[in-house]
Protein backbone atom coordinates (compact mmCIF):
# COMPACT_ATOMS: atom_id res chain seq x y z
CA UNK A 1 0.00 0.00 0.00
CA UNK A 2 1.79 3.49 -1.18
CA UNK A 3 1.53 6.37 1.48
CA UNK A 4 0.56 9.64 -0.51
CA UNK A 5 3.68 11.79 -0.12
CA UNK A 6 1.68 14.66 1.75
CA UNK A 7 0.97 11.96 4.31
CA UNK A 8 4.73 11.30 4.76
CA UNK A 9 5.42 14.75 5.56
CA UNK A 10 2.54 15.09 8.06
CA UNK A 11 3.67 15.94 11.56
CA UNK A 12 2.28 15.06 15.21
CA UNK A 13 2.12 17.18 17.50
CA UNK A 14 5.57 16.61 18.79
CA UNK A 15 7.49 16.85 15.44
CA UNK A 16 6.71 13.05 14.97
CA UNK A 17 6.12 11.70 12.14
CA UNK A 18 2.48 10.10 12.85
CA UNK A 19 2.66 6.15 14.23
CA UNK A 20 -0.41 5.32 11.95
CA UNK A 21 1.54 6.00 8.87
CA UNK A 22 4.82 4.28 9.91
CA UNK A 23 2.52 1.30 10.58
CA UNK A 24 0.82 1.29 7.42
CA UNK A 25 4.20 1.71 5.05
CA UNK A 26 5.79 -1.20 7.82
CA UNK A 27 2.36 -3.50 6.95
CA UNK A 28 2.94 -2.94 2.82
CA UNK A 29 6.26 -3.74 3.17
CA UNK A 30 5.82 -6.85 5.39
CA UNK A 31 3.33 -7.93 3.03
CA UNK A 32 5.38 -7.78 -0.13
CA UNK A 33 8.30 -9.66 1.78
CA UNK A 34 5.84 -12.32 2.50
CA UNK A 35 4.53 -12.73 -0.95
CA UNK A 36 7.53 -12.81 -2.50
CA UNK A 37 8.64 -15.26 0.06
CA UNK A 38 5.81 -17.44 -0.96
CA UNK A 39 6.92 -17.22 -4.49
CA UNK A 40 10.37 -17.97 -3.90
CA UNK A 41 8.77 -21.26 -1.94
CA UNK A 42 6.22 -22.16 -5.27
CA UNK A 43 9.34 -21.87 -7.65
CA UNK A 44 11.54 -24.48 -5.35
CA UNK A 45 8.84 -26.83 -5.07
CA UNK A 46 8.44 -26.49 -9.03
CA UNK A 47 11.59 -27.38 -9.26
CA UNK A 48 11.93 -29.80 -7.13
CA UNK A 49 9.13 -31.73 -9.15
CA UNK A 50 10.09 -31.41 -12.37
CA UNK A 51 13.80 -32.80 -11.43
CA UNK A 52 12.00 -35.73 -10.07
CA UNK A 53 9.80 -36.49 -12.73
CA UNK A 54 12.50 -35.91 -15.22
CA UNK A 55 14.94 -38.71 -13.21
CA UNK A 56 11.76 -41.25 -12.93
CA UNK A 57 11.31 -41.02 -17.13
CA UNK A 58 8.15 -39.13 -16.71
CA UNK A 59 9.34 -35.84 -18.08
CA UNK A 60 10.24 -36.85 -21.38
CA UNK A 61 13.86 -39.19 -22.47
CA UNK A 62 15.93 -38.26 -19.82
CA UNK A 63 16.45 -42.05 -19.22
CA UNK A 64 16.85 -42.82 -23.17
CA UNK A 65 14.79 -45.39 -24.96
CA UNK A 66 15.10 -49.10 -23.39
CA UNK A 67 16.20 -52.01 -25.56
CA UNK A 68 13.99 -53.65 -27.13
CA UNK A 69 15.85 -56.36 -26.35
CA UNK A 70 16.01 -55.52 -22.27
CA UNK A 71 13.50 -57.49 -19.72
CA UNK A 72 12.37 -55.45 -16.72
CA UNK A 73 9.93 -55.94 -13.98
CA UNK A 74 7.76 -53.33 -15.42
CA UNK A 75 4.47 -54.65 -15.76
CA UNK A 76 2.90 -52.34 -17.61
CA UNK A 77 1.17 -52.47 -21.61
CA UNK A 78 4.41 -52.84 -24.08
CA UNK A 79 6.76 -53.79 -21.44
CA UNK A 80 9.15 -57.30 -22.20
CA UNK A 81 9.42 -59.82 -19.28
CA UNK A 82 10.08 -63.39 -18.85
CA UNK A 83 7.38 -65.97 -17.92
CA UNK A 84 9.39 -67.33 -15.27
CA UNK A 85 8.23 -69.95 -12.39
CA UNK A 86 11.25 -70.95 -9.94
CA UNK A 87 12.15 -74.26 -10.07
CA UNK A 88 9.94 -75.46 -12.73
CA UNK A 89 11.51 -75.90 -16.65
CA UNK A 90 8.08 -74.86 -18.05
CA UNK A 91 5.32 -72.04 -17.39
CA UNK A 92 1.50 -72.89 -18.54
CA UNK A 93 -0.60 -69.88 -20.40
CA UNK A 94 -4.21 -69.78 -20.97
CA UNK A 95 -5.74 -68.90 -24.49
CA UNK A 96 -7.97 -66.59 -23.11
CA UNK A 97 -9.11 -65.30 -19.52
CA UNK A 98 -11.72 -67.62 -18.79
CA UNK A 99 -9.38 -70.25 -19.34
CA UNK A 100 -6.99 -68.94 -17.08
CA UNK A 101 -9.19 -68.70 -14.26
CA UNK A 102 -10.41 -72.58 -15.18
CA UNK A 103 -6.50 -73.29 -15.02
CA UNK A 104 -5.50 -71.78 -11.98
CA UNK A 105 -8.66 -73.44 -10.10
CA UNK A 106 -7.47 -77.13 -11.87
CA UNK A 107 -3.81 -76.24 -10.11
CA UNK A 108 -5.26 -75.06 -6.82
CA UNK A 109 -7.20 -78.13 -6.57
CA UNK A 110 -4.33 -81.13 -8.16
CA UNK A 111 -7.49 -82.66 -10.64
CA UNK A 112 -6.44 -84.10 -13.72
CA UNK A 113 -8.12 -80.88 -15.24
CA UNK A 114 -5.08 -79.45 -15.79
CA UNK A 115 -4.14 -82.34 -18.32
CA UNK A 116 -7.57 -81.65 -20.25
CA UNK A 117 -6.80 -77.97 -20.73
CA UNK A 118 -3.92 -78.77 -22.20
CA UNK A 119 -5.05 -82.16 -24.71
CA UNK A 120 -7.83 -79.50 -25.52
CA UNK A 121 -5.40 -76.70 -26.56
CA UNK A 122 -6.77 -74.47 -24.27
CA UNK A 123 -3.88 -74.06 -22.42
CA UNK A 124 -0.29 -74.15 -23.77
CA UNK A 125 3.14 -74.61 -22.47
CA UNK A 126 6.45 -72.80 -23.15
CA UNK A 127 9.89 -72.91 -21.54
CA UNK A 128 10.66 -70.93 -18.53
CA UNK A 129 12.30 -67.73 -18.94
CA UNK A 130 10.54 -66.90 -22.66
CA UNK A 131 10.73 -63.24 -22.93
CA UNK A 132 6.97 -62.14 -24.05
CA UNK A 133 5.45 -58.60 -24.37
CA UNK A 134 2.52 -57.80 -22.22
CA UNK A 135 -0.71 -56.61 -24.30
CA UNK A 136 -3.26 -55.75 -21.79
CA UNK A 137 -3.52 -56.31 -17.75
CA UNK A 138 -6.38 -57.55 -16.06
CA UNK A 139 -6.74 -58.04 -11.86
CA UNK A 140 -3.63 -60.26 -11.00
CA UNK A 141 -3.03 -61.18 -14.39
CA UNK A 142 -1.97 -60.52 -17.91
CA UNK A 143 -2.19 -60.59 -21.43
CA UNK A 144 0.63 -61.14 -22.62
CA UNK A 145 2.47 -62.40 -26.69
CA UNK A 146 5.31 -64.46 -26.66
CA UNK A 147 8.63 -63.01 -28.64
CA UNK A 148 10.46 -66.45 -29.07
CA UNK A 149 10.23 -69.66 -29.27
CA UNK A 150 7.70 -72.49 -31.02
CA UNK A 151 5.03 -70.53 -29.77
CA UNK A 152 5.91 -67.17 -31.05
CA UNK A 153 3.88 -64.33 -31.54
CA UNK A 154 0.66 -66.31 -29.46
CA UNK A 155 -1.41 -64.38 -27.22
CA UNK A 156 -2.07 -65.84 -23.97
CA UNK A 157 -3.10 -65.11 -20.18
CA UNK A 158 -0.94 -65.77 -17.12
CA UNK A 159 -1.02 -64.94 -13.15
CA UNK A 160 1.01 -61.58 -12.75
CA UNK A 161 2.77 -64.25 -10.42
CA UNK A 162 4.54 -65.80 -13.33
CA UNK A 163 6.54 -62.77 -15.06
CA UNK A 164 9.60 -61.36 -13.98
Amino acid sequence: MEVPEDERHRLTENGEPSSDIQASEESASGKKSTWLIMLAAAIAILAIVAIIMMRSGSGGQAEGRRSTSQISNDHSPGSEVALYIQGRDSVMAAVDEKTLDDLIVALSTKSNDVQALIQADRVITVPNNTRVRIIELGFAKLKVRILEGDKLMHEVWVPERWVK
